[in-house]
């Protein structure tokens, strides 16, 4: 069994046989579980809505969102390599990654590899890439630790090779997103 979140309810996401779920607690001791509809239930807000993937069909996946009072809702389709753990906050916007692979590897070494994408998905603004608004060199990645409820999230550029890094704290501001 595997752990993931739990909410200031008391709820908890576990990943367990297969399959992830949803624990409630009641004074301390007694639970429900309830079978979760998420492949992969990864995060769960303090009104119920749980954040997490779906299970990789013809190489792709969904990051989804639940809410036990209205279903399951796609926020976006990934192709290609991993996408990284989700994060969601109390007013419903998720943060998600997608890495990806080196096109090419000879020798152990890797050839033309592509940044990670980072976006944060808005209830009233859709996806929204993040990588654009923070200055890199070339070389560098962008790696968000943490998304707060007032969509605040905070990271780091990190120089590929681990070398180097300095902090990152992007504010929701949406004259500053564009359209």
């Amino acid at each position: 069994m595997r752990v993931f979140s739990v909410n200031d309810a008391g709820q908890v996401i576990v990943f367990a046989g297969g399959r992830s779920w949803l624990v409630s607690t009641r004074e301390g001791n007694a639970f429900t579980l309830q079978s979760s509809p998420l492949h992969a239930a990864l995060q769960i807000n303090n009104d119920g809505a749980i954040v997490g993937l779906s299970k990789r069909v013809n190489g792709k996946v969904h990051v989804e969102v639940w809410r036990p009072d209205s279903g399951v809702e796609k926020i976006a389709q990934l192709t290609g390599a991993f996408p990284g753990m989700p994060l969601i906050n109390d007013a419903g916007q998720v943060f998600f990654w997608q890495g990806s692979r080196a096109r090419v590897t000879l020798f152990g070494r890797r050839f033309f590899r592509r940044s990670p994408k980072n976006y944060l998905w808005d209830v009233r603004r859709g996806r929204v890439v993040l990588d654009v608004h923070v200055k890199g060199k070339r070389g560098e990645d962008l790696e968000i630790a943490g998304l707060n409820n007032l969509g605040c999230l905070v990271g780091a550029v990190q120089y590929r090779k681990g070398t180097s890094s300095r902090g990152v704290l992007l504010e929701p501001i949406p004259e500053r997103w564009g359209k």
